[in-house]
C-alpha cells in the first residue's frame, strides 16, 4: 500500500460485487437441480455429489472473477518490470484479457479451484 496508496487495497473490488452474488445463485442452482433429480435426498453420497456439481457450475463465475481481481492486485507490483498498459478497472481488465487470451484466459485454475 505505501507504493501504490490506499486505492490499491481495493483493486478488484468492482468485479467482486458484480460476481459474487451470480456466481452464489449459479452454485446454489446447479445444487437444487441436481437434487431434484436424486430419488433418495437423504443420501449422504447424492449430497456430496451434489456439493461437486453445485462447484463445478459456480465455478464458472467464480474463477474469472477470482482470475480479473488477483490480476488488477498485482498488476502494480508487475508494472515495474514490464512495459504491458496498464488494466486499470475491472472493466478494462475484461475486455484486455479477452482479447489477448480469448475465453481460456478467465479460466486459468478452473480445475484447480475445484
Amino acid at each position: 500500500a505505501r507504493a501504490e496508496g490506499v486505492p490499491a487495497l481495493y483493486k478488484g473490488l468492482g468485479i467482486t460485487v458484480v460476481g459474487a452474488a451470480p456466481a452464489q445463485g449459479l452454485y446454489f442452482a446447479c445444487y437444487d437441480a441436481f437434487r431434484s433429480l436424486v430419488r433418495r435426498p437423504k443420501d449422504p453420497l447424492a449430497n456430496f455429489v451434489a456439493g461437486n456439481v453445485a462447484q463445478l457450475g459456480g465455478s464458472l463465475v467464480w474463477v474469472p472473477m477470482d482470475t480479473i481481481k488477483e490480476r488488477l492486485q498485482i498488476e502494480g507490483q508487475l508494472a515495474r518490470n514490464a512495459t504491458a498498459e496498464p488494466l486499470g478497472s475491472s472493466l478494462r481488465a475484461v475486455r484486455v484479457i479477452l482479447q489477448r487470451e480469448g475465453l481460456r484466459g478467465f479460466y486459468p485454475a478452473y480445475w484447480v479451484h475445484q
